[in-house]
């Protein structure tokens, strides 16, 4: 069963995939995000099984994830600062 968290995050990425680009993440941040949280596919993916097909620990995809997300985050809090 997939994780409430996990299911939001990619409800998120795939509602907003153009955030992605406006955040300038490289093409290789932006296919472990597509193959994690099944962005292409439909099929969310653990961290093991992501780390298994990119090549990388789950302990690294963990931490691509952190970051990606807190750039996502930071991006939407600029974004509502400047609108007010």
């Amino acid at each position: 069963m997939i994780p409430l968290k996990i299911k939001k995050a990619s409800d998120f990425l795939k509602d907003n995939i153009d955030i992605l680009q406006k955040i300038n993440l490289n093409e290789r941040l932006i296919y472990f995000l597509e193959v994690r949280y099944g962005l292409k596919d439909g099929r969310i993916k653990s961290l093991r099984e992501t780390a298994k097909i990119v090549g990388r620990t789950a302990e690294r995809i963990r931490q691509v994830e952190a970051k990606v997300f807190d750039k996502i985050y930071s991006y939407i809090n600029d974004r509502k600062k400047t609108q007010q």
